[in-house]
């Protein structure tokens, strides 16, 4: 690993705009999870790809899952094995890939009980990270219900999205964040398309192979910007999740069956906040951000209930909300369940609509999009093979090990800041300290931990242009800024950005 040398105060020059061409093998449209995952793939088996996000990335349900990563314990009380299989390959692979992006936590589930109860606890056994410590539930048990302890994963979402679009630049993919399609036709077996920049301008460019991963929106690009009909029946569902006062101090997940049975989980952000959520309803046209509407409501009546009373309204500190698109056809009992809407009517330039999926899939909904599109690509392309390398950052043995090598290196600086650094980062930590030997050399302090070096890499680096860029989809430090804190850091960011 080679540590940079150059200061991480001085003032980075604005970042180049995204070079777009005119030909791309393969373009992506979307910055989620999914379609930073396939660009990513795409571009390590040589293929010329552009990923294009009409806003930041991970703006969509990827910045608003709090992602919880259990033993599959349902799939298996529905023997979905096949599924539960997938699940935990799934697992060994983001433990390879990122290590750092994942953080153990112990939780509590409360469930209709179950003949299947004395196999899952079998599976407990097999699952449990190290150095858990299951815990014995402590809220008050409702009778119909039984408590099961469990261990799992909480991942950070918006920085594995991130992390894959890291790579795909590496491997040679153009990411242009707020560039926007608005329009697409197919002539003479080539997709030909209209994408216009943060500044208006219009580049039309030609690809072979199309990918619209837009998430939510997935229909409505489908229908407005490319003027097409989808064989598949595409439901839309809004997702909603509370962030909650801690009130109570937990430190475990709690995750309970509503009374409309979907599956709600009560997490530990930190030490302050909790994540609540998520409640799922239909949704009709487009999304409007709000405060609580009426089924949160009776979510957290509902949560009042099982906690003795532990939350009110009060507590509450914003209502987040993100958009899935499913393929409800009436035949599948999991409606998150990945599916690749094909076509392809001129036999030469395919298009792709993906519906469901989740981060803990995406590596597989990768590999499945690349064989589909395989006998479009590029000869030399054909044959090959995803790689499983490390994701940026993630080439570690574990964060403790490296916040114990970044304190050997950074002893002038605190042990928190190295531990959050570390656990966002990884190796690329070392990038964003550079030579600092005390905190006077990462230059302005913005608060909470927030310093001008990560700042200042974080704008040359990872497209941030906003401080909701940075504290929301960078860092995850956005429920510790006040508004003030908030505009002192944007306006650093415009005077970088010549804005």
């Amino acid at each position: 690993m080679t540590i940079t040398t150059q200061s991480p105060t001085a003032t980075p020059l604005p970042p180049e705009p995204a070079v777009i061409h005119e030909h791309y093998d393969m373009v992506v449209i979307g910055g989620g999870i999914n379609g930073t995952a396939i660009a990513r793939a795409a571009a390590c088996l040589g293929l010329s790809v552009l990923l294009c996000q009409a806003q930041d990335l991970a703006t969509g349900y990827s910045s608003n899952n709090p992602y919880f990563v259990t033993a599959g314990l349902n799939d298996l009380r529905h023997l979905r094995l096949a599924k539960l299989a997938s699940h935990y390959r799934a697992i060994g692979q983001l433990k390879h890939s990122a290590p750092h992006l994942l953080r153990p936590i112990n939780s509590v589930e409360y469930h209709p009980k179950h003949w299947s109860w004395p196999l899952l606890d079998a599976v407990h056994g097999l699952w449990q990270h190290p150095s858990a410590v299951v815990p014995q539930p402590s809220w008050r048990q409702p009778a119909e219900l039984t408590a099961k302890a469990n261990t799992g994963y909480q991942v950070l979402d918006f920085r594995f999205t991130l992390a894959n679009a890291l790579a795909a630049k590496a491997a040679g993919a153009t990411i242009a964040t707020r560039h926007r399609l608005t329009e697409g036709n197919r002539n003479q077996g080539l997709w030909q398309l209209a994408i216009a920049d943060p500044k208006g301008r219009v580049h039309r460019i030609n690809t072979q192979i199309l990918i619209n991963a837009t998430g939510g929106h997935v229909q409505e690009v489908i229908r407005t910007q490319l003027q097409r009909d989808t064989r598949a029946g595409i439901k839309q569902l809004r997702l909603s999740h509370l962030i909650l006062a801690n009130t109570i101090n937990l430190s475990s997940a709690v995750f309970y069956h509503s009374n409309t049975q979907q599956r709600i989980g009560l997490t530990p952000i930190n030490q302050d906040w909790l994540h609540f959520g998520p409640l799922i309803s239909p949704q009709e046209g487009p999304l409007i951000q709000q405060q609580m509407n009426q089924d949160e409501a009776d979510l957290l009546s509902q949560l009042r209930t099982l906690s003795d009373n532990a939350f009110n309204l009060n507590d509450v500190k914003l209502c987040k909300t993100g958009l899935r698109a499913v393929c409800d056809d009436g035949t599948r009992a999991d409606l998150s369940d990945l599916v690749l809407d094909f076509e392809c009517p001129d036999g030469q330039s395919p298009l792709v609509n993906l519906l469901g999926g989740d981060l803990l899939g995406s590596y597989t909904t990768a590999k499945r999009v690349l064989r589909l599109v395989a006998p479009y690509l590029p000869k030399h392309c054909r044959n090959k093979k995803p790689t499983k390398q490390s994701l940026p950052g993630g080439d570690i043995e574990s964060v403790k090990q490296l916040v114990a090598e970044l304190s050997a290196s950074f002893a002038g600086l605190p042990q928190p800041l190295l531990q959050r650094l570390a656990g966002t980062y990884g190796e690329l930590t070392y990038s964003i300290l550079g030579n600092a030997k005390q905190l006077k050399h990462l230059g302005q302090d913005f608060g909470h931990g927030l310093y001008q070096a990560e700042v200042n890499y974080l704008i040359a680096e990872e497209w941030a242009k906003t401080a909701e860029d940075i504290l929301a989809r960078r860092n995850g430090l956005s429920l510790h800024f006040s508004s003030e804190e908030t505009e002192k850091l944007q306006n650093y960011m415009n005077s970088v950005l010549g804005e």
